[in-house]
């Protein structure tokens, strides 16, 4: 039987939004289930919120884990690119298909 764990992202993928989003990451790391993050409603994100999805994607690729992106806003994957974490966090070349623990679907689209 395959479990899975979908969790919404927020408009404010930032650091006020951080405790909660932690809270819910720790479950979905200790569930063991597959994890479907969508991400296609986040309207602003910074750095804090950024380095707590790379951390939590980064824990669950060496459990073993898969962490699969249903979606990703505009806004989401821009963050991602000016931070530096595109690539990192699976969001390097989007196209709205599952990209399980960050990997890539081709070349870097943040312009590198």
């Amino acid at each position: 039987m395959d479990t899975c764990t979908q969790i919404t992202l927020a408009q404010r993928l930032d650091i006020a939004q951080a405790r909660a989003l932690q809270q819910e990451l720790v479950q979905a790391f200790t569930s063991g289930a597959r994890v479907e993050l969508d991400g296609s409603g986040v309207m602003r994100a910074d750095t804090a919120g950024l380095q707590l999805l790379l951390v939590f994607m980064h824990s669950m690729g060496v459990a073993g884990k898969p962490v699969v992106w249903l979606s990703a806003s505009a806004a989401l994957q821009d963050a991602a690119c000016l931070a530096g974490m595109a690539d990192q966090l699976g969001l390097g070349v989007f196209e709205g298909k599952g990209n399980e623990n960050g990997s890539q679907h081709g070349d870097n689209s943040c312009g590198g």
